[in-house]
């Protein structure tokens, strides 16, 4: 298996449960569809398919023990029927609901919502790279270029504190305002052992967004 990193942010909107489970499985799932004794650009030009497979089996495998759970326990998953018969919903997909087109768990909003992710390949210079990622009450709040102003200069960490509370300020939201900052250095900035396992990596950085 290459050596490669993940940083991921799981925003349990619909509960804890989801986000944990994925937490627990989705990179797993990832892997496993990924074909054994590839090399490094073979490994990094079949990642996109296998990143769709790992989400799409993770939200299948979630939602099956999820109906799984609730029918055991003696209750019923389906929407709710108003008079007459006639089915509302989801409602959380409604404008000013859920405000995203792609997740994982959402059993109740259909075929609205689908866990497919949008996948995006970025090949870095040998200069390295800053990568941001944020949850959703980070860009309802700040544009990109406002987050990547206030990264400027400062460590990775503070960075990520930096563009939380610039959040939290300009909206007085504190929900959702989840940030990680991570610097991909090149080679002659790190430490020997890191720099020999950064070295057996194709220059690549490979991001998954939930849009």
């Amino acid at each position: 298996m290459i050596d490669r990193p993940d940083f991921v942010i799981f925003d349990g909107h619909n509960g804890s449960a989801a986000a944990i489970y994925t937490r627990e499985n989705l990179l797993n799932n990832v892997l496993a569809a990924i074909p054994p004794n590839l090399t490094s650009e073979e490994w990094t030009a079949a990642l996109p398919r296998a990143l769709v497979a790992g989400f799409v089996k993770t939200d299948k495998d979630f939602q099956t023990k999820r109906v799984e759970r609730v029918t055991a326990s003696g209750g019923e998953v389906g929407r709710i029927n108003i008079a007459g018969g006639a089915g509302i919903g989801p409602l959380r997909c409604w404008p000013g609901g859920l405000c995203l087109s792609r997740s994982i768990g959402d059993v109740d909003v259909g075929e609205f919502i689908v866990p497919v992710p949008h996948v995006k390949q970025v090949k870095l210079s040998n200069a390295g790279g800053r990568l941001v990622i944020a949850s959703d009450g980070v860009w309802d709040a700040l544009r990109f270029q406002e987050a990547l102003n206030y990264t400027r200069g400062l460590p990775a960490e503070a960075a990520a504190n930096r563009i939380v509370k610039e959040s939290v300020t300009s909206k007085g939201l504190r929900d959702d305002t989840t940030c990680i900052v991570v610097d991909i250095l090149p080679p002659e900035k790190l430490s020997p052992p890191i720099k020999e396992a950064w070295e057996r990596r194709h220059h690549s950085f490979v991001l998954s967004q939930a849009l």
